[in-house]
């Protein structure tokens, strides 16, 4: 697995940015933490969740379908793509799909998520 310091995303693929989120990941017990969420991401989401806590956040613990995914990169250690359901506050956006891709300080040990999602809009 890369380290985050390995990627420099803002540099290597611009035009992601604002599709981006990185999560930090806690062990023990585990949790999650927004790190960053593109702008895009914000705009077409429930608002800007930069900072919080998944299990702080209501509807955000273990079995929402945002902990689940990376919940499952962490036991595995490999990239997972989805298709989780919209609940977004724009109307245009028929779908998403995001790809979740681990990072690890130490090779060994899932520390931070990756994600780039895509929205399917009518516009």
């Amino acid at each position: 697995m890369p380290a985050r310091r390995d990627l420099d995303p803002l540099l290597e693929v611009p035009h992601l940015a604002p599709w981006i989120v990185l999560v930090d990941v806690f062990q023990d017990p585990l949790d999650f933490k927004f790190r960053l969420v593109g702008s895009g991401v914000v705009d077409r989401s429930q608002g800007n969740h930069t900072g919080k806590l998944f299990s702080q956040m209501p509807g955000f613990g273990p079995g929402n379908y945002l902990w689940t995914h990376r919940a499952a990169v962490v036991e595995s250690r490999l990239p997972i793509r989805s298709e989780p359901p919209y609940v977004g506050r724009v109307r245009a956006v028929r779908g998403v799909a995001d790809i979740h891709l681990p990072l690890s300080d130490d090779g060994m040990t899932v520390n931070m998520i990756f994600t780039v999602v895509a929205f399917d809009t009518a516009e």
